[in-house]
């Protein structure tokens, strides 16, 4: 899977913002490890099936990788606090700026809510 945040055609298909998902789980299943699946409910089928790269200019890429550790982070917040402990708001807050700022930089939403 490659994403390229330079190349605009590809992110006006559905079949690649599927494929975008599927890897951005992909990478947080790496990063928090294996209970991810049952965390994130991921599906049995999602299996590293190859090599994954993120081409674009620095700051797309640093944005998406600033997110996507917000990401994981939020959702230890959440398996150790709950949705309503103030750690948990505090992390998902700053979620909330890392998304935005990734959608603006690159104009791709974000594919988890």
């Amino acid at each position: 899977m490659n994403i390229d945040f330079e190349n605009k055609k590809q992110l006006l298909s559905e079949n690649w913002l599927r494929m975008f998902g599927f890897w951005s789980k992909h990478l947080l299943k790496q990063m928090y490890g294996d209970e991810l699946e049952i965390k994130a409910k991921l599906e049995e089928n999602d299996e590293d099936n190859g090599s994954f790269v993120v081409r674009g200019q620095y700051a797309h890429v640093k944005s998406y990788v600033e997110a996507l550790e917000l990401e994981k982070d939020y959702i230890i917040a959440l398996s150790d606090f709950g949705d309503q402990h103030p750690m948990s708001a505090k992390v998902k807050a700053q979620l909330d700026v890392a998304i935005a700022k990734f959608e603006n930089l690159t104009d791709i939403k974000w594919p988890f809510k």
